[in-house]
Formats: C-alpha cells, sequence, structure tokens
C-alpha cells in the first residue's frame, strides 16, 4: 500500500469502511461501542494517525523509484560515451578487470592485431597480447607489477615495447604502454584501462 499516494488514501477508506461496517454486522461489537464510544474513536484515531506516515512511506518509494531511474540513465549514459571514447581514439585501448581478463577493446585492437572481438573478450590480456621489452624478454603480470593498479591506484607507464600479434607479425616497431586504474561510484578500482600508443 505504499506504493502510491491514492493507493494508501484508498486502503485507508477501505479499512475504516470495514471497521464500520463489522460493527453494524456484529451486535455484541456494535453494543460495546455504543457503549464506550471511546474504542470507536481510538481505532478512528489510530488510522488517522498513521495517515502521515504511509504518505510518507508512499513519498520515500516514489523518490528511490527516480533516483534509482536516474542513475540507470547515468550509467546508460556513461556507457555510451565511454563506447564512444573507445571508437574515436587512435590509440590501441583494452580494459581488463582484476583478474586480468580482458573486458573490452576498441576497433584500433582488433585492426592492429588482426583478431575478433570475441576471440579477446575473457581472455587473459598478456595471453592475448605478447609484449617484450627492449631486451627481447616477455612481459608479463609480475615484471609490471600490475597489482598495484588495483591495490594502490597507481598509475604504470612503460616504453619501447615490441608488441607481437599470434602469428608472430610485429604491428608496430616500438609502443608505448600506460595502464591507468578504473574508478566505480565508490571510488574502488575493478578495472584497469590499458593504452598503448606506437
Amino acid at each position: 500500500f505504499a506504493l502510491s499516494g491514492f493507493v494508501a488514501i484508498v486502503f485507508l477508506i477501505t479499512s475504516v469502511a470495514t471497521i464500520v461496517f463489522t460493527m453494524y454486522q456484529t451486535p455484541l461489537l456494535y453494543g460495546d461501542i455504543i457503549q464506550d464510544p471511546g474504542v470507536f474513536l481510538l481505532y478512528i484515531t489510530s488510522f488517522l494517525a498513521i495517515t502521515p506516515l504511509i504518505l510518507l512511506i508512499s513519498k520515500y518509494y516514489h523518490m528511490k523509484d527516480v533516483m534509482v531511474h536516474a542513475l540507470n540513465r547515468e550509467i546508460y549514459v556513461k556507457k555510451q560515451q565511454t563506447e564512444s571514447l573507445l571508437t574515436s581514439v587512435s590509440e590501441l585501448v583494452v580494459v581488463i578487470n582484476k583478474k586480468l581478463s580482458i573486458v573490452s577493446v576498441n576497433e584500433n585492437v582488433l585492426h592492429a592485431l588482426f583478431v575478433t572481438e570475441s576471440s579477446l573478450i575473457d581472455q587473459n590480456f598478456f595471453t592475448a597480447l605478447l609484449l617484450k621489452d627492449e631486451n627481447g624478454l616477455i612481459v608479463n603480470a609480475q615484471a609490471l607489477n600490475i597489482e598495484s593498479v588495483f591495490s594502490d591506484k597507481a598509475t604504470i607507464e612503460v616504453k619501447n615495447l615490441q608488441l607481437f600479434t599470434k602469428n608472430g607479425i610485429l604491428p608496430f616497431s616500438k609502443v608505448n604502454m600506460q595502464i591507468k586504474p578504473s574508478f566505480d561510484l565508490n571510488g574502488e578500482v575493478l578495472q584497469a584501462i590499458v593504452i598503448i600508443t606506437d
């Protein structure tokens, strides 16, 4: 009954009408009320007292629905903005989660590595993208201390890397990589954004 003010008022009116009807249909109860009208007044007063509370609860639920709708719309807009940003930048952009699995990539990644999006999503970042440093050593999560991005909200920058595709083709001679934390509404880092530039 706390979904709207109209429903709350209808509930109160119906409840009072039910009590009055029951009194007239039950002679014993009617007799008690005639002898002691205070009982009837107590019933009516009780319902009148809770009316503001019911309307307040109704208003609260309505405000909550409005806030949830506004939040969902804001999330949708931010998602659209993010997708637009990912498709418009010239860099290779990869979003990873705490398990280092790929969550999303922009079109430049697919073109540079000659792969499809479905072949990258949920794959380990360092398995899907083969990176080597200037000495030819394979770059992995331990070497980059990537945990610090999630635990300390740090940004990692590495220069002069080599990026290979699975078939060994080198799309860029040298690349620079930046790994930045991505925060949620509570300031917690749930994802990281990897930006690779040539």
